[in-house]
């Protein structure tokens, strides 16, 4: 029995739906869900969206193991952490970049200042 058959029945079953319901739902005879849930007939994609809306679990978690699941989650979560690391990193970095920016707008600002105040000096 494929992981699909697998997932469909146990989902099913842990919401409480019958065959017929799924059926009805997906407005299909009865025995063409069987052969579905059976693993008889190959499902197309809208076929297989419609379980999952009707099942209310994403598509991924008909077609894979929870095993499966479980790693791509993690690598999912990996993912987003290098993610926020690189963002903390650059948000460190911008902002040691504002304070030299500002340090250096002071210095330069002091130098006018006293170049101004030379001038005044000797031009006055």
């Amino acid at each position: 029995m494929n992981i699909l058959v697998k997932n469909l029945r146990r989902i099913r079953e842990i919401k409480g739906y019958s065959q017929e319901y799924m059926a009805a739902k997906m407005d299909i005879s009865q025995s063409a869900y069987c052969k579905i849930e059976s693993g008889k007939q190959k499902l197309r994609v809208e076929r297989l969206l419609r379980l999952s809306e009707i099942l209310e679990v994403a598509a991924e978690n008909l077609l894979f193991s929870a095993e499966d699941i479980n790693l791509i989650n993690c690598q999912k979560f990996q993912a987003v952490s290098t993610i926020n690391d690189n963002s903390a990193f650059n948000n460190i970095m911008k902002d040691e970049l504002i304070n030299y920016l500002k340090e250096e707008n002071e210095r330069l600002i002091g130098q006018n200042n006293s170049l101004i105040e030379m001038l005044k000096k000797h031009l006055f």
